[in-house]
Formats: C-alpha cells, sequence, structure tokens
C-alpha cells in the first residue's frame, strides 16, 4: 500500500539549455517532472552520498546537454 503523499513544492534553478533538455526528456519518457525527479533522486542520492565531492563538479563544470 503506497504511503499518503504530501505536496511540497521545490524550486530550482537551470539554465535555458537544460530547461529544453528536460522537457524533451519529460516528453520522450512519457511522465511528469514530479514522478522523474522522484525517480532521479531514488537512483541518485546513494551514489552521491559515497561520493560526495560529485556534486561540486557537476556545479563547476556545468551542463552540456550533448555530453
Amino acid at each position: 500500500m503506497a504511503s499518503k503523499t504530501v505536496e511540497t513544492p521545490k524550486t530550482f534553478k537551470v539554465t535555458p539549455e537544460f530547461e529544453t533538455w528536460l522537457g524533451r526528456a519529460l516528453l520522450d519518457i512519457g511522465c511528469s517532472l514530479t514522478d522523474l525527479v522522484k525517480t532521479c533522486l531514488i537512483l541518485s542520492v546513494p551514489s552521491v552520498t559515497a561520493k560526495p565531492s560529485i556534486v561540486q563538479k557537476f556545479k563547476e563544470e556545468g551542463f552540456d546537454p550533448h555530453g
């Protein structure tokens, strides 16, 4: 049985290129932003917890939609 969900709005800043890439990904996958973000967090948090320096690496290197 699924737990009751509570709506907790969160915001984050992205570049226009990232927003375009994300929008296309959502269309290709066919899911909501909420479902995609939840899934990605569940999959990635253990990796980031194991190697927190990866956050700084992405912060410094930015986002390449072609990479």
